[in-house]
């Protein structure tokens, strides 16, 4: 087709697909407007029960929902095809309430109208594909923090700041109406990686990084759980709340740049150092929380650079990340797994990896033996379920990665079970290993 050509079809092309899939595409409704609550079709709400299973967190773009609501709606076949991969995997779906996205703020200021168009179109596309849906009620609107401009309500420069103390009820009371909204939704999960609370504010203004701020989350945590298990008393027995979480950064020297976790079987191992400050936040939630259904935690298996690669004491090998090889990423899983049993001891606490990685090198890439071999060693070790993080490819461009002592490092580059659905076509299988058997071997027992 020519270049003239194409400029003629194109608006056509989009017109037409706009008036077929007009919800999967559609701009968000100004905040406040009529908007007939979804009542769930297609969902299910059954209980994860026994076994493991892998399900997916759809991030910023996944089959025609994301950052761009005005974008073009994907051709119907590529739409179909995407679907019908999403379908035979999970069931859990996990989506954020603000971000990763989830981009139209879900209410204009602490008590001010509600928007769900964002929500709502993501629901629709999990429900459309018979999955479990997940929320993970994270991040920060801006009239959490202390950024609110009315003016621009949507704003996401602050997404990662800890909600202020002050909007902890706020931010509960939305949780709410999130679960009032969305009755057939039965998994929760509070806050994602500790963001904003990754160190202890001093009197001067300044923060303390030697230490993460967990007496703050978990006064933020049991906020919402407190607001959400009133809620389940009333009307919602079946909901499960879930938190802290919490990542595990993993560091290559043995020193974890001064924070070396104190167990044994977390510390100098050929996978690396787990960082203390993570066990103590984890340690501090699990003798503090109000209350939790599961556990919810993070890992990769690459380990963290020692030093920023612009130190000039930062020897090469402490400028980049280390990536073990299959053998040390099970271990690292395994090991990580028998801990958290050991800490739950009598809670009995399902162990949920809210996200977990698998690179072999900068890119983030993996290969079907180091990601499987994560899997496994989940499975093996009593974990409940994981939850891949993005699973609709979106291969690297040169601007997403830069030089670091001579390795590649992206932004980019994670396994992936389809292509992104275009006008043009998309919604198959991405290129390099194929992820989605790997995947479907941990389905839960009620998908095909």
């Amino acid at each position: 087709m020519s270049a003239e050509s194409r400029r003629v079809v194109v608006p056509v092309l989009v017109l037409v697909l706009t008036a077929l899939l007009g919800c999967t595409g559609a701009a968000p409704r100004a905040a406040g407007a009529a908007e007939a609550a979804f009542n769930g079709t297609g969902c299910s709400s059954a209980a994860v029960r026994g076994g493991f299973q892998v399900g997916v967190t759809h991030a910023e773009h996944s089959i025609g929902t994301g950052t761009d609501p005005t974008a073009p709606p994907p051709a119907p076949a590529a739409l179909a095809r995407a679907r019908r991969t999403l379908s035979s995997v999970g069931p859990l779906q996990n989506m954020h309430l603000f971000g990763f996205g989830e981009w139209a703020n879900p209410r204009h200021g602490a008590h001010g109208p509600f928007d769900w168009s964002s929500l709502d179109a993501r629901m629709r596309l999990i429900c459309a594909t018979g999955g479990t849906p997940v929320i993970t009620l994270c991040c920060s609107p801006s009239w959490a923090t202390d950024h609110y401009d009315p003016q621009a309500p949507d704003d996401t420069t602050h997404l990662y700041d800890a909600p202020l103390p002050s909007h902890y009820q706020d931010y509960a009371d939305l949780a709410v109406a999130v679960a009032r909204r969305y009755p057939f939704v039965r998994y929760f999960q509070v806050w994602n990686q500790f963001k904003g609370f990754y160190g202890v504010p001093r009197p001067d203004g300044s923060v303390d990084y030697s230490q993460w701020d967990a007496a703050a989350y978990t006064s933020f945590y049991n906020t919402v759980y407190r607001a959400l298990d009133g809620y389940r008393k009333s009307a919602r027995v079946d909901l499960r709340i879930g938190g802290p979480y919490v990542p595990f950064p993993t560091w290559s020297d043995p020193g974890a740049a001064g924070h070396p976790a104190a167990v044994a079987a977390l510390r100098g191992q050929p996978w690396g150092t787990v960082d203390q400050r993570a066990l103590d936040a984890l340690d501090y939630w699990l003798a503090h929380d109000a209350g939790a259904d599961f556990l919810a935690v993070d890992a990769g298996t690459d380990t963290e650079p020692a030093c920023p690669d612009t130190a000039p004491d930062c020897t090469d090998a402490q400028k980049y990340r280390r990536f073990p090889d299959q053998a040390q990423g099970a271990a690292k899983f395994k090991a990580l797994d028998q801990y958290l049993h050991g800490l739950l001891n009598h809670r009995q606490l399902p162990i949920w990896w809210s996200e977990y990685y698998a690179p072999v090198d900068g890119t983030n890439a993996s290969t079907a033996a180091m990601y499987r071999g994560v899997l496994d060693a989940m499975a093996a070790s009593g974990a409940s379920a994981a939850l891949m993080w993005s699973p609709e490819y979106e291969p690297n461009l040169p601007t997403d990665c830069h030089d670091a002592s001579g390795h590649q490092e992206c932004s980019n580059g994670f396994p992936a079970l389809w292509t992104e659905p275009d006008l043009w076509g998309g919604g198959g299988p991405p290129p390099g290993p194929d992820y989605l058997s790997i995947v479907r071997t941990f389905t839960g027992s009620h998908r095909g």
